[in-house]
């Protein structure tokens, strides 16, 4: 019995370190940090399988490892657990078969039936762990090549061609494991259900590239989306420069004659008509027609827009600091941060009831190659924060919390720092690059 329940040990913390690698190392699902959670989890699931294994026997608590495993997105995942609960079937199926391949194998090496291997001994650990090595390899790979960490953002054509995989690999699998138990001396087995199996290896790999390919094309779609925008919005502010400087020009060249207008009204005392005609030429002019926010124009072209509209809204916007015009953050970056956090301040604006108590206070500020922006709002109600993430109130939360998800993903790709609170009727988010 000692032996069983050292043996259920090891076997439970190699299959559930294997599903949390796969789900880390492919789809990079962000885990919770919570401890106790994590303690409630593993000790609640390994009596589980102690009871079953006091009960019944071990091979039904191996195979039942398979469906309590789904605890793993459903309580240890941060966000999006509804998705990674769908890709669930597809982690078991797609991360087994790396152990059936290398459990034919060995079967093949040792002249062995692969069952025997697979039926529930160290050999089966032995499995798993190379399992848990490959992902920790693909991990480590993809750390190493810095490649670009991706959400699950798949619509349910991806879903459902994930699911036809799953089936296709039991199909596969599942008639040449039955082959081993019925014919168990013929090594011939061993070998095609070592060359299926290699098969399945890359039915799986080519699906999850296949996936990735689908999710950045929908990430780019964005990026592109976002980046017109932008460039429309400098485009606007360019000829609004334009327009400016044609005005200084129209307005230099008449100077004398607005010096002798002025003069006349002076000596005549005519204040309330100076105070009009000094008002014509300001507007005229167009010294003040083009604000710079911060000094860096592309920036200050989109805050532009994003002031119209709280001034359309009847909020009070105030901004201080300023930007370098070149940073190591590159321009796109830094307008996406900086145009989703006051588009979020902006709407958190609009739901407060009174337009007298609506105001964003915006601060920049640069120190060697760091930038901070700080971005305040009133708010009315409870702000959802979870784990340092920003929840959306919005009903649909898939395609809303995008712009919290952008900001928090581009301050993650400079290694910055991103921290949001709430001090009595304020929301406060920080952003150090």
């Amino acid at each position: 019995m000692k032996n069983n329940i050292i043996y259920l040990l090891v076997y439970l913390f190699t299959e559930f370190f294997t599903y949390i690698l796969a789900y880390v190392a492919i789809f990079h699902a962000p885990l919770i940090r919570i401890k106790k959670v994590w303690m409630r989890v593993v000790v609640i699931l390994y009596l589980f399988h102690l009871l079953i294994l006091q009960y019944v026997n071990m091979e039904a608590t191996s195979a039942l490892s398979m469906i309590t495993m789904v605890v793993i997105p459903i309580f240890l995942l941060k966000t999006r657990k509804m998705e990674y609960f769908l890709l669930y079937p597809f982690i078991v199926i797609g991360s087994s078969v790396i152990g059936v391949s290398f459990s034919f194998l060995l079967a093949t090496i040792l002249n062995i039936p692969e069952h025997i291997i697979a039926k529930g001994n160290w050999y089966t650990i032995l499995c798993q762990s190379i399992q848990s090595i490959v992902l920790v390899i693909v991990a480590g790979y993809r750390k190493l090549r810095k490649k670009e960490n991706f959400q699950v953002s798949l619509d349910w054509k991806q879903y459902v061609l994930f699911y036809i995989v799953v089936v296709c690999l039991f199909f596969m699998l599942a008639p040449i494991q039955g082959l081993t138990q019925k014919y168990s001396s013929d090594q011939y087995i061993n070998l095609s259900g070592l060359f299926v199996s290699i098969a399945c290896i890359v039915l799986v790999i080519v699906t999850i590239w296949q996936g990735i390919i689908v999710n950045r094309e929908i990430q780019l779609k964005e990026l592109n989306k976002k980046n017109e925008e932008y460039i429309k919005l400098q485009k606007e502010y360019y000829e609004n420069l334009l327009k400016q400087d044609e005005k200084m020009r129209r307005f230099h060249h008449d100077l004398n004659t607005h010096i002798m207008v002025i003069k006349a009204q002076c000596q005549n005392g005519d204040y309330n008509e100076l105070e009009d005609y000094l008002k014509c030429i300001v507007e005229e002019s167009g010294v003040f027609s083009v604000e710079s926010y911060t000094g860096n124009k592309n920036v200050d072209a989109v805050l532009r827009q994003l002031f119209v509209q709280a001034k359309e809204q009847h909020i009070k916007i105030e901004i201080d600091g300023s930007l370098p015009i070149k940073t190591r953050i590159s321009e796109f970056d830094l307008c996406t941060i900086l145009s989703n956090l006051v588009t979020n301040a902006i709407e958190a604006c609009e739901k407060i009831n009174e337009s007298s108590i609506r105001n964003i206070k915006i601060l920049t500020n640069a120190y060697n190659e760091q930038i901070f922006i700080s971005v305040k709002n009133t708010i009315t109600g409870n702000i959802i924060l979870k784990e340092n993430h920003l929840i959306t109130a919005k009903e649909d939360k898939k395609n809303h919390g995008i712009g919290s998800r952008n900001v928090e993903n581009t301050v993650k790709k400079y290694d910055g720092i991103i921290v949001y609170q709430y001090k009595k009727t304020w929301f406060i988010a920080e952003v150090i690059i």
